[in-house]
């Protein structure tokens, strides 16, 4: 079975479209997988409804669909690929409540497309207080994209707030030139204010943090242990 150069979990805004652009400058984008299709966060996606049988799914794909790739990029699981032979296995992540925000006003910007979960949020017209109490927002990271999840089990983990600086150190641990572009703006016209305004409501940041406060750990223990890893 060949080795990939790195598989790498986008996930939602933590700037990974701005790094695909710097692997696609790296790597070529004939040579990365851009996988999308499962949405993780669609409760009535395949992954939630029956995580057993789709696991056991990925485990039987294999290396089908690989050849010819270096890197396999997108929103999917890591236990996707954790059958396939790897130099590393990346991701990025970002403080959860900012996080949430920018998730938040992308999914107001954006149009339903099929996504059962964001066609709740549009059809209720969900606050983004009521966004925040949704299970699959909640714990976003420890319930969604890393249920199940051991860290340790990332060869690099990098941060939305300096991923600048957390590229070019992978660049040097992948052996490749990698580089940040320009990043990647929310779309939603009142995304700024909406983050200007909540910084300056300190009960209403409390009342979030509270909500999200699983994931604040999970991302708090990622980001000493990356310090520690980089120290």
């Amino acid at each position: 079975m060949p080795q990939l150069d790195m598989i790498s979990v986008h996930v939602p805004k933590c700037a990974g479209t701005s790094f695909f652009l710097a692997l696609a400058a790296a790597y070529g984008r004939g040579a990365i997988l851009r996988d999308y299709g499962d949405r993780p966060l669609d409760p009535a996606a395949p992954m939630n409804l029956d995580p057993e049988g789709w696991l056991a799914a990925c485990d039987a794909r294999g290396a089908d669909g690989l050849a010819g790739m270096r890197v396999v990029h997108g929103h999917f699981h890591p236990h996707k690929y954790r059958t396939l032979p790897a130099r590393l296995r990346i991701t990025f992540l970002r403080d959860p409540v900012e996080r949430l925000i920018s998730h938040y006003a992308f999914w107001r910007h954006m149009p339903a497309s099929g996504h059962a979960l964001h066609a709740y949020v549009l059809e209720q017209n969900l606050s983004l207080d009521a966004f925040a109490r949704l299970p699959f927002l909640r714990r976003f990271f420890t319930g969604v994209f890393f249920r199940d999840v051991d860290l340790d089990g990332f060869d690099f983990v990098g941060f939305q707030d300096r991923a600048r600086a957390d590229v070019e150190r992978l660049s040097k641990l992948a052996g490749v030139p990698l580089a940040l572009p320009s990043s990647n703006a929310n779309p939603e016209p009142a995304y700024r204010q909406m983050v200007d305004e909540l910084r300056a409501q300190t009960g209403r940041l409390d009342r979030l943090r509270d909500l999200l406060a699983d994931d604040i750990a999970f991302y708090e223990k990622a980001r000493a242990r990356a310090d520690r890893a980089a120290a």
